[in-house]
Formats: C-alpha cells, structure tokens, sequence
C-alpha cells in the first residue's frame, strides 16, 4: 500500500488520534523566532466512526452522493465537535473541479447539507462552484471533502493564515495549487513559513491512465506520470504538486496518509464508483491553555 507520513520536527507535529473517523492529525506551529502565539491544526478523516449506512458506512461527509442528509449532519457535526468548532464554523465547499477560491471569515454562512432537490432551490451562496478557501479568522474550520482526488491543506502560522483546496487530476493540471499559493502570498504569506499537506489520495501505485492521458497532464504538470504496481501508464499528481510548489518557493510539502485506492479505510471512487467522501480540515486557533496577548 502506497503512503507516507509527515515527520514529527520544526514546527509540524503529527499524532495519532483516538478517534476511528479521524485518520490522521497534526499541528503547526510558528518558525522560530516568530512572534506569533497561533497554532494551525488539521485532520485528514478515514470512512470509519460515522453515521452513514450501506455505501456510505459510515463516516461519509458528502452530501451530493446520495446519503441520507441526516447522517451527513451528524457526520460534520461530530467531525465539528472533534476538531472544536463550531458546526456553524465548519465550513464545505460546493466543489466543481475548478479553481475558484474563497476567503473566508466570521460572516461567512456554512452551506447547509442537503439533498440534491433542495439544493437547485437554494439561493446562491459564497462557497458555491469553489475549489479553494483561505481564512485568517481564528476558529473557523476549513473542509476539502474528497473520494480519490487530493485534499489540500495549507498553513502560515506566522502570518496568520490558513487554506485548504480540492485538487483532482483537472485541478491540478489547471493550477489550483498554485493559484492557492499565490493567493496566500497575497495576503502575506512567505516560502519559508508556509507548510503545504497532501493527503490521501490516489495515488501512482493504483491511478492508472490512458497513455494520452498521462502525457497530456505531464505537460501541464511536470514530474506526475509515473508507473503503477502493474506496469501500466499512471499519475502521481502529489509529485507533480510538490514539483509545481518547489517552484514557487515552497519546500514545506508534506505527505500523509495512504492510497485511497488500495486503502480500505479510505472511500474511493475509482474502487466503489458510488462511495462517500472523507475529509481534509484544518482551524486556526491560540494555542490550548494560553490567551491572546493585549
């Protein structure tokens, strides 16, 4: 089974969690001489401790893949309760493979989980057709939800600053990973403080393409082809990111979590077709026990 992990050193911590819906957890925190007092942390969710029944069992936190809307509120509302937010801080994307992003902030209103019929009668929202959000308002918490495609996470604790993005194969390819970069440069954050997480995904163990496929999205994205287990044409989209990000100046790209493909704690579309969706989450926050300075 493919897969990594972030090393625990510097200013990123990764631990294990209790919890059966919650796969992986870290914090980061700020470089070292940094006066900031925040702390950044992030969950990536597995398909296990929800509510969900049949296809969906059981901690599916998709609401556009046909589950029941009831178990998918209480699916974000325990990963709300988890993560310590606020369910009406918790905040989903309508996500369309593009790459539209979102600042998000206190007055942001969280897209309500629905069925497909209410949602073509819902007025127009905020984060609807969005692949990205940026926030730097403290206690918000950012979701990415995902099958196979990458869930991105992003983190400048120094400059008070957290993202998140939804990078499939047409993602990726049209640039929403650096697009998010560049937006969070904007808002002042640097190379040397910002720390990127890729987690579970497809990957270029199991992502088997079309070799026209495979060559079109290397031009877009260099360093993603690959070969997969079986010695077929394939796509490793986290090395062609973390290539792309290179570029930009980001060295802090970390990996985490296994192959949804051939993960079995994992959903995965290209597994199961009709599947749920796990989960990327990251809130910014002071650190437990401490105030703001005055």
């Amino acid at each position: 089974m493919c897969g990594a992990a972030a090393s625990n050193s510097g200013s990123v911590y990764t631990e294990s969690h209790p919890h059966p819906s919650i796969l992986a957890a870290g914090s980061t925190f700020p470089t070292a001489g940094s006066s900031a007092q925040l702390v950044a942390s992030w969950w990536f969710t597995s398909r296990h401790g929800g509510y969900s029944a049949g296809m969906f069992a059981s901690n599916n936190l998709g609401d556009h893949v046909g589950d029941q809307p009831q178990a998918v509120a209480a699916n974000r509302a325990q990963l709300a309760d988890l993560v310590g937010v606020s369910t009406h801080r918790l905040h989903f994307m309508d996500q369309v493979h593009g790459t539209r992003i979102a600042v998000v902030d206190e007055h942001t209103p969280v897209r309500p989980v629905a069925d497909a019929l209410a949602k073509r009668r819902m007025s127009p929202h905020p984060l609807d057709r969005t692949d990205g959000m940026i926030s730097d308002t403290l206690n918000v918490g950012l979701a990415v939800q995902v099958a196979d495609c990458m869930p991105l996470l992003f983190a400048d604790v120094d400059h008070q600053l957290i993202g998140c993005a939804h990078a499939g194969r047409v993602g990726a390819v049209h640039g929403i990973a650096a697009d998010m970069v560049h937006a969070l440069y904007a808002r002042g954050a640097t190379p040397q403080s910002l720390h990127v997480f890729i987690g579970p995904h497809a990957q270029g163990c199991c992502y088997e393409v079309p070799a026209a496929m495979q060559e079109d999205c290397n031009q877009q994205l260099p360093g993603c082809a690959t070969s997969t287990d079986a010695n077929t044409p394939g796509l490793d989209l986290a090395q062609g990111i973390r290539q792309q990000l290179a570029h930009l100046g980001v060295e802090q790209v970390h990996t985490i979590g296994d192959c949804t493909i051939c993960g079995e704690n994992l959903f995965s579309y290209r597994r199961q077709s009709r599947t749920g969706r796990q989960a990327g989450v990251i809130v910014l926050s002071h650190p437990a026990g401490t105030q703001p300075s005055e």
